[in-house]
């Protein structure tokens, strides 16, 4: 890598074995990405999703990816890109010509739990991903202290814990009741359409 900051990284199985974030010019090692700003947390991380994830694609018979492994993938891009707010991050290939996050109150956010984090709330699926901080947005205390704890039981990706998932959607729908101009949307489970639309 040259010593300017690239602009653009994409995240990638690296089929060698190493971390799975690249530039143009090839993949990053870990000094690489601390010296970005990246914490070492967050590169381990990165590196046992690769080691899980590679084997699936290149196994003779191919096995289904563990479970949660693949939402891992965005959940590590989002994290990355609340990491590193002035580069564009992006999966493989794609290019969806994200605008920058905007300064003013989100239009949406969505709850995705993440250990880089101390509240869940994130502004996505609009524009940039970056984590967003419930004091502005007058998110009540007990509201965001009730997040805090839920995202402190986070589990290990390829475990599915079915009352964990529920008692998220749960709180993405406490945050809509109180956020009624911001279009709430929820992560961990397969349904990506606003809280709000959904059946209690």
């Amino acid at each position: 890598m040259t010593d300017a900051r690239p602009r653009r990284l994409h995240l990638s199985h690296d089929h060698s074995g190493g971390l799975p974030v690249w530039t143009d010019d090839g993949t990053l090692g870990a000094h690489e990405l601390a010296v970005l700003g990246v914490p070492a947390a967050l590169i381990e991380r990165l590196g046992e999703w690769n080691d899980r994830i590679w084997p699936v694609w290149n196994a003779r018979v191919p096995r289904p990816v563990e479970p949660g492994w693949d939402r891992e993938e965005r959940r590590l891009a989002y994290e990355l890109q609340n990491q590193l707010p002035d580069v564009d991050v992006v999966l493989g290939a794609e290019d969806d010509g994200r605008p920058p996050a905007e300064a003013d109150r989100p239009v949406a956010l969505t709850v995705m739990a993440a250990s880089s984090v101390d509240v869940p709330l994130w502004s996505f699926p609009f524009g940039r991903c970056l984590a967003v901080d419930p004091g502005p947005l007058f998110v009540s205390e007990e509201l965001a202290g009730e997040l805090r704890r839920w995202n402190a039981r986070l589990p290990r990706p390829s475990v599915l814990d079915p009352r964990w998932c529920a008692d998220g959607l749960a709180l993405a729908r406490a945050l809509q009741d109180e956020l009624w101009d911001v279009e709430v949307f929820y992560y961990e489970d397969d349904d990506r359409t606003p809280v709000r639309g959904r059946r209690r």
